[in-house]
């Protein structure tokens, strides 16, 4: 970003797709410390505020601590929701504070006595003026059912055009392409202004990998060439439903057949997976002029990532079943035995578990079907 060469001294370790997003892959071939630690802050932090939620929703892996919890407010009651890791929306106390004669009364939501008085004790200091505190318990109906709203995510905002291209350009230095700084993507990271901004959102489909799971959805990036044209573009997807077309190069560059890259939101594993580029992709000039906003594909696009908010339970199965395939693949491996090694996987995947409520009574495994 700096146009600085790398070298041993200035060199970073930077995900390519930020890590508070989920983002696994990391390279130490694109960015030096100096633009690494402006771009967390100046490109980075703003589509992570936007996205995080996503990554709170699935639990995802985090390289440090874990995903902070979300608050979130009903537009139609002004009631707050706070949305810990890996669990559905829970009422949070929204306090109220009146005066009634010679007392004074707070209400607030507890979804179990202990809480109720947990909250106390962390607001002790606040109430102890006061000469009577009432607890209401929630009349919320438990059953409720609450769905993310998508439309908080601005395409048109230029911090998060940044990041997609930011994304795109790393990666395309880290699988060893030679974009040049003076190169119209790395440009538009480091504010030039061109003639056409080089990031749009997709509104038909760019791409197609056959063979992955229709179910599941995946962070994939994808750097390729058109038959007729030596330009370099990138197709970015988060979450299986932001997806953008990014120009990286568009001077005289060598043809590539696609390179792909595709994370596994659900069991939390890079994939492989044959991409090849669609006819479509010709309008991609078109849509950089034009920027359309995609209203039917996110659409579309929604139903898978609501699918599987709706069955969470059903998300962590299927992570721990790979997760745990991978484990017991690593014990033989290393020589120990096939029923102390998924001994050993279920109950470290139990471990994990716990804290959603489930658990493997027992987990069957054979070299090419894992089963839970």
């Amino acid at each position: 970003m700096c146009r600085q060469p790398l070298n041993q001294t200035n060199q970073s370790r930077e995900h390519i797709i930020p890590n508070a997003l989920g983002g696994r892959i990391v390279t130490t071939s694109a960015i030096c410390k100096a633009c690494n630690s402006n771009a967390g802050s100046s490109i980075d932090a703003h589509i992570v505020s936007e996205l995080s939620i996503w990554a709170n929703v699935f639990d995802l892996p985090r390289d440090r601590g874990s995903h902070p919890i979300i608050r979130l407010t009903d537009s139609s009651t002004g009631l707050h929701y706070d949305i810990a890791p890996g669990n559905q929306p829970e009422l949070s106390p929204n306090p109220k504070i009146s005066k009634r004669d010679n007392s004074i009364e707070i209400s607030f939501y507890a979804k179990t006595k202990e809480k109720a008085e947990k909250w106390l004790q962390r607001n002790a200091s606040a109430i102890a003026s006061s000469k009577r505190v009432v607890l209401f318990p929630s009349e919320v109906d438990g059953t409720s059912t609450y769905t993310l709203s998508l439309s908080s995510f601005c395409f048109h905002e230029r911090r998060n055009l940044r990041s997609i291209t930011k994304i795109a350009s790393t990666f395309a230095r880290h699988t060893g392409l030679q974009l040049p700084a003076g190169a119209i993507g790395p440009r538009f990271l480091q504010g030039c202004e061109d003639s056409i901004i080089p990031v749009a959102a997709v509104p038909t489909p760019v791409t197609k990998s056959p063979t992955r799971p229709e179910k599941n959805v995946y962070h994939s990036i994808v750097l390729f060439t058109l038959p007729h044209t030596l330009e370099l573009y990138a197709y970015v997807e988060l979450f299986g439903v932001y997806d953008f077309i990014v120009l990286l190069d568009d001077r005289s560059f060598q043809v590539i057949e696609p390179i792909a890259y595709h994370f596994n939101i659900v069991t939390t594993m890079e994939e492989i997976h044959q991409t090849y580029v669609l006819p479509a992709a010709a309008k991609i000039k078109e849509w950089l002029q034009d920027r359309p906003f995609p209203v039917e594909r996110l659409i579309s696009r929604t139903a898978g990532i609501q699918s599987l908010a709706r069955d969470m339970n059903s998300v962590w199965l299927d992570r721990e079943v790979a997760r745990a395939s991978r484990e017991i693949i690593k014990l033989l491996d290393q020589g120990a035995a096939q029923n102390d090694a998924v001994e050993i996987a279920r109950k470290n995947a139990n471990r994990r578990l716990d804290k959603y409520g489930l658990s493997f009574e027992t987990l069957e495994f054979t070299p090419t079907n894992p089963t839970g």
